[in-house]
């Protein structure tokens, strides 16, 4: 349902729902939409939130304030920000035709890490046929509450933040891109030393807080983790093909003690180190 649009600037609307059920287990769900045609001098600020509001420009340019962040957000561009403090936005080559959607879901967890950053706006590009397309389904859904609407609009939000994502690793430049690559080979060769945080900033050269978003932007996951999984890859192996004691495999994949690499192994396995090896054995007896 349309909220009132009394005193908004000409051609503007806001939309508004109260989610359902069905659009609160899904992965996003967008509560609010709105399509804004801002003139001379135009300013608005938001309220706290819990939730996240993607902003897209269609033409012209506006500018956006959060605390001390301060960016332009220009044509063709899109911007994801956390609500949880005010947002200022005000219009800075008039006439500023922009839109933006309010979300909340479990999907965005995992994207935020890509598309959000406090210290520099992460503006990605952006099609403007697939926002248009999207946001017309999103408000759709708005306008009209059934399961085929709810679905869609979730369904059009996630491919507006995928496709910012992506823009996002692209504009991230392949020089970065090679860093994070080369990082993350010397990891695989070097899994069973003492690895810590200092020794790969050493060979990125980036302040920690860069380095980690970067990692994590090229492989999918934090360098730590990704040290984990190459030892835990190697220890099921290990403890599937040899004899080695728990404590050697432990010891020899650079854990500091059993208890450490027990703790590891059954959180990203989901059994001990001993009932893995147990499982193995039998499984390898049913195939003689």
């Amino acid at each position: 349902m349309a909220e009132s649009n009394t005193g908004l600037p000409e051609g503007s609307r806001i939309l508004r729902c109260t989610p359902e059920e069905l659009s609160q287990s899904l992965s996003f769900s967008v509560f609010k939409a709105a399509d804004f045609h801002a003139g001379k001098d135009f300013v608005l600020q938001s309220f706290r939130r819990s939730c996240w509001v993607v902003l897209y420009s269609l033409s012209g340019a506006g500018r956006v304030r959060q605390d001390s962040l301060e960016f332009m957000l220009k044509k063709n561009q899109a911007v994801m920000m956390d609500m949880s403090q005010p947002i200022t936005i005000s219009s800075f080559e008039h006439p500023w035709h922009v839109q933006w959607i309010m979300i909340t879901g479990n999907g965005i967890a995992g994207l935020s890490q890509i598309l959000q950053n406090t210290s520099k706006a992460m503006v990605c590009d952006l099609p403007e046929l697939l926002w248009e397309e999207s946001f017309r389904n999103i408000a759709a859904s708005m306008e009209k509450r059934s399961t085929e609407t709810i679905l869609n609009a979730s369904l059009a939000t996630d491919r507006i933040l995928t496709s910012m994502a992506v823009s996002q690793i692209h504009q991230l430049g392949e020089s970065n891109r090679e860093q994070m690559e080369l990082t993350a080979a010397y990891i695989r060769e070097h899994y069973t030393e003492n690895l810590d945080m200092d020794d790969l900033l050493k060979l990125s050269g980036m302040s920690q807080s860069y380095f980690v978003k970067m990692f994590r932007y090229v492989n999918g996951t934090t360098p730590y983790n990704y040290l984990l999984s190459c030892r835990i890859r190697k220890a099921k192996e290990l403890l599937e093909m040899t004899d080695e004691s728990i404590a050697q495999i432990a010891s020899e994949l650079g854990f500091r003690d059993v208890s450490a690499f027990s703790t590891r192994f059954a959180g990203m396995t989901g059994m001990s180190p001993l009932k893995y090896r147990k499982m193995q054995a039998i499984q390898r007896k049913s195939y003689e």
